[in-house]
C-alpha cells in the first residue's frame, strides 16, 4: 500500500508497506485501506470460497471486493480453507474470486452501517 502526498510548493512525501516492490505506482498494489469520517460505522463482507483445486486456491485464492461504481476495491487472501472477511464502508459491494489472473463473480451486496453479510 502507498500514501502519497504532493504540496503546492511542490515537495513530495510518499510512504509505502506491504509485500513486494514498486507499489508506489502500480495500481494491482492498491486498495488496503479506505479513508472515512472518524464517525462513520462500518460493515463486514464475509464468506468461503470453495475452490475448484483447493491446493492451489489455499495457497494463491484472493477475493476481490469492489465498491459500485468501481471506485475503491480492496484484495484479499483467502485463508487455507477459503474463508475470508472484511471491514468495510457502508455501500454496495461485488464480490470476485480467483486466483492467478481470473476472477469470477460470486455476488453483490448492500452493506449498511453494522451488517455482516456473508457470500
Amino acid at each position: 500500500m502507498g500514501v502519497t502526498d504532493q504540496d503546492e510548493d511542490g515537495s513530495f512525501t510518499w510512504m509505502v508497506w506491504g509485500r513486494g516492490l514498486g507499489k508506489l505506482f502500480s495500481g494491482s498494489r492498491s486498495g488496503d485501506a479506505a479513508l472515512v469520517e472518524h464517525d462513520d460505522a462500518s460493515g463486514i463482507i464475509e464468506g468461503t470460497i470453495q475452490w475448484e483445486d483447493p491446493e492451489i486456491g489455499g495457497a494463491l485464492g484472493r477475493v476481490r471486493i469492489g465498491r459500485m461504481p468501481h471506485d475503491l476495491h480492496v484484495e484479499i487472501r483467502t485463508d487455507t480453507k477459503g474463508r475470508y472477511a472484511v471491514e468495510v464502508p457502508p455501500g454496495s459491494y461485488q464480490v470476485e474470486a480467483g486466483y492467478g489472473q481470473g476472477h469470477l463473480a460470486v455476488g453483490e451486496e448492500i452493506v449498511r452501517a453494522g451488517d455482516q453479510v456473508s457470500l
